[in-house]
């Protein structure tokens, strides 16, 4: 694990994202500012990165704050490449909300016109972006983050701060230092994950083919699976899942790794993808079929379409 990086039981905070994101969704966009971390308000770091080791995804989270207005920043990792979402917990009396877009800098990294839901917990103001990142995005394309040394790792190692803009009527650059140290830690995390899932880790980025689902997570399930009480209240969920799948292309187990609706939904995403899931088999270096992972996300809303089919 990268040095200052701690342990931290987090899964029960990342629940309570969720159930408020359930209760208060509110979609916006984002574009992305140059001129964004000249004008930010900078909040210092008072934690060190802490790691969340949960069964379905990792967690890193750190505190900012001047002392007046505190920001938490968690990023999650489902699987290895690379990729993480974000999460901030916002208590700030001395800056002001706006509607609208938001710019999100880090380093060379510029993400334009992402989404991200908007929640109320108590005095916290919580934004949850719909999208996952990567430092692969400001590097050459073919490149991945698993490499100590590749563009990507370079681009998170110059990525001093994480400047945020449009979501507050003043710019905010939390000071994050490197963020290579906190990419290393997801990545070892991840890694440690597959493992856990009973994977054969040393097989990371070296496939020739993931497994594929001969359909689309959503067309595996149909207008019966949606959960009766739910569907009665016409209230929806977006689930994701990893299916581990066999060298035959079965599929052996599911679980949900995060999810904005309730337990019904969580077990209809699972009980239909279990049910009807054809999948091709991942592939090793050799052409071999391997058991490997599938991930997926399925949208569920109760204004479903006239046919059988979701």
């Amino acid at each position: 694990m990268a040095e200052g990086i701690d342990g931290l039981g987090f899964a029960d905070m990342i629940g309570r994202i969720f159930t408020a994101a359930a209760c208060a969704l509110a979609a916006f966009g984002f574009g992305a500012s140059q001129a964004l971390a000249q004008e930010a308000i900078a909040l210092p770091s008072t934690t060190k990165w802490k790691m969340d080791y949960a069964e379905s995804h990792c967690d890193l989270t750190r505190q900012f704050s001047d002392g007046e207005n505190t920001v938490t920043l968690s990023l999650s990792s489902y699987e290895p490449g690379g990729s993480f979402a974000m999460v901030l917990f916002v208590e700030a009396p001395g800056l002001r909300f706006k509607h609208g877009e938001a710019d999100v800098t880090m380093g060379a990294l510029e993400v334009p016109e992402s989404e991200f839901y908007f929640a109320r917990s108590g005095r916290e103001t919580i934004l949850i972006f719909k999208d996952e990142y990567s430092f692969a995005a400001a590097a050459p394309v073919g490149e991945t983050i698993l490499r100590p040394g590749s563009a990507p790792m370079e681009a998170a190692r110059k990525a001093e701060s994480i400047a945020l803009g449009g979501l507050l009527r003043e710019p905010v650059a939390l000071q994050t230092g490197s963020l290579a140290p906190a990419m290393k830690a997801l990545q070892q995390c991840t890694a440690n994950l597959v493992a856990y899932w009973g994977l054969d880790a040393e097989l990371i980025g070296k496939l020739t083919r993931y497994p594929k689902a001969l359909r689309d997570g959503n067309e595996m399930l149909f207008r019966a699976d949606f959960p009766v009480m739910a569907a009665s209240r016409r209230s929806g969920a977006i689930v994701r899942v990893r299916v581990l799948v066999d060298e035959t292309g079965a599929a052996t187990d599911c679980l949900v790794q995060i999810s904005t609706g309730s337990e019904p939904f969580d077990r209809a995403t699972c009980e239909g993808i279990m049910r009807r899931g054809r999948f091709s088999p991942a592939l090793d270096s050799q052409g071999n079929p391997v058991p490997w992972y599938w991930t997926t996300r399925v949208t569920w809303t109760s204004d479903l379409p006239g046919n059988e089919q979701m």
